[in-house]
């Protein structure tokens, strides 16, 4: 939901702090994603606790909130190796201190799949992911940037099929369907093309 959630965000600030006026292949994109995202991760062993509490639905619009914030940031001029290595060392100097406050860093016990597991979530997740996001906001900006958020579930959903077995719903296909439908509708000259 939370990615689902970065786009819609994305273009309100857009329209409302920079005045932009929305396409309507933009809208249509942006609420195509979010059902295709509302059915991809919708229960399907029956109707569980799908409202959560109250707390974790407003950290969760806070979070969206704050991820559509970040793309309106825009690091002209320079290469995005050296944006993103001072955007890490921010971050790290706002989260050793909350780690210090809220948690016990110095007595973690970490096995080496652990170990790994951080490293391959800081050597993609925090700096090539986050390098090629850049690059993507300067090239094409922050709402188009935002729409690659719709890509991660369809291939988390692909990829737990394939690598590890999990079933694959049919509400599954109908979501990642949508969601690609999303993608095309992102881009009025692209969607013109394959309508032809």
């Amino acid at each position: 939901m939370l990615i689902a959630m970065v786009p819609v965000f994305t273009l309100v600030f857009f329209v409302l702090l920079f005045k932009k006026k929305a396409s309507k292949f933009e809208i249509v994109s942006i609420v195509l994603g979010f059902l295709g995202i509302v059915i991809l991760s919708w229960p399907t062993q029956g109707i569980m606790n799908v409202s959560g509490n109250i707390l974790g639905n407003v950290l969760l619009i806070l979070a969206a909130i704050s991820f559509a914030l970040s793309l309106m940031e825009k690091l002209e001029d320079g290469s995005p190796v050296v944006h993103m290595r001072n955007v890490l060392w921010i971050a790290s100097i706002v989260l050793i201190p909350l780690a210090l406050l809220f948690e016990k860093p110095l007595q973690m016990d970490i096995n080496h799949t652990q170990i790994f597991s951080i490293i391959i979530l800081g050597m993609f997740h925090a700096g090539i992911v986050y390098i090629l996001y850049n690059l993507l906001i300067q090239r094409e900006g922050a709402l188009f940037a935002s729409f690659s958020n719709y890509n991660v579930p369809v291939i988390g959903v692909t990829l737990g099929y394939v690598v590890l077995k999990e079933p694959l719903f049919s509400q599954h296909k109908i979501g990642m369907l949508i969601i690609l439908f999303a993608l095309l509708f992102s881009n009025e000259d692209i969607f013109r093309k394959w309508v032809r």
